[in-house]
């Protein structure tokens, strides 16, 4: 029963991700970007999104499937995605480069473009975040 909680910044474009079919025209949240997890999310998970968990703030957004969990290293100007293989080793997936496609993935992920993206990543986890190794959750 995996629990994801959003900071205030994302609950509108995460609500209009879960919408089916999404908004036209809206900016969506279809994917997020954590760390590492002790019990990590698999494809199939029933993904329960939250605003402000463990706050007296705390609402449900709603609820998802996961489509896809994947290994992602983000750098200041790449991001590079691994599937996990059944033996725990990585398989290359895909890498973003240039500013279409990071654009693209930023957009993805509830921001307007890479560079949105990446400052807000700087200014969230300090200047020293990069490169940055976790999982890419999609529903």
């Amino acid at each position: 029963m995996p629990s994801l909680s959003y900071k205030g910044r994302f609950v509108e474009y995460v609500e209009a991700g879960l919408q089916t079919p999404p908004p036209y025209g809206k900016r969506i949240k279809l994917q997020t970007i954590r760390n590492f997890r002790k019990h990590p999310i698999k494809p199939g998970d029933t993904l329960y999104h939250f605003y402000g968990m463990r706050t007296k703030w705390c609402r449900k957004l709603g609820e998802s499937i996961c489509k896809s969990s994947q290994v992602i290293r983000i750098s200041r100007n790449e991001v590079t995605v691994y599937d996990r293989l059944d033996n725990g080793r990585l398989k290359f997936n895909r890498a973003y480069k240039g500013k279409r496609a990071l654009d693209l993935f930023a957009i993805r992920d509830g921001f307007s473009e890479w560079r949105e993206m990446r400052m807000w990543w700087v200014s969230t986890h300090g200047a020293k975040c990069f490169p940055f190794k976790g999982t890419l959750i999609k529903w």
